[in-house]
């Protein structure tokens, strides 16, 4: 447990067995609360290179529901979900493209595109930007 400005960061051994960690975490909290007279604390959950599955994160908030004085503010990891990192990763992406887009076709980018081919009247190319939101360019 390290202390912060914003309140404490409770680091969980990230090669520990999430079912050994749970009792340590409930122990932990229980003498807390116990020593401690302060209102309210927000933790940050640092899981290291561990990433929490769902039913995990639920027992954790679980536990935390049973102190009313502690909160969890934020868990973070240093890894993330291959799905959630390819689709950020796509996104950041530029794409190369080329060809021709005849009229009435509509052809999307997920990101950043540079389109080198021929454009034709009523074509469209879409890109989805970092804000999420699509630009649409017409010949």
């Amino acid at each position: 447990m390290k202390g912060r400005k914003e309140g404490f960061e409770l680091q969980l051994a990230d090669w520990a067995d999430f079912e050994v960690i749970m009792p340590q975490l409930e122990t932990l909290l229980t003498q807390l609360n116990h020593d401690t007279a302060t209102e309210a604390v927000a933790f940050v959950l640092e899981t290291g290179n561990r990433l929490l599955v769902d039913n995990q994160v639920q027992r954790i908030e679980e536990l935390f529901d049973r102190f009313p004085r502690f909160s969890i503010k934020q868990i973070h990891s240093l890894v993330g979900n291959v799905e959630e990192l390819r689709a950020r990763y796509q996104q950041a992406m530029p794409h190369l493209a080329g060809g021709v887009i005849r009229s009435g076709q509509i052809v999307e980018y997920p990101g950043d595109v540079i389109f080198t081919g021929s454009l034709h009247k009523s074509a469209t190319i879409k890109q989805r930007g970092a804000s999420s939101s699509w630009a649409t360019y017409r010949a």
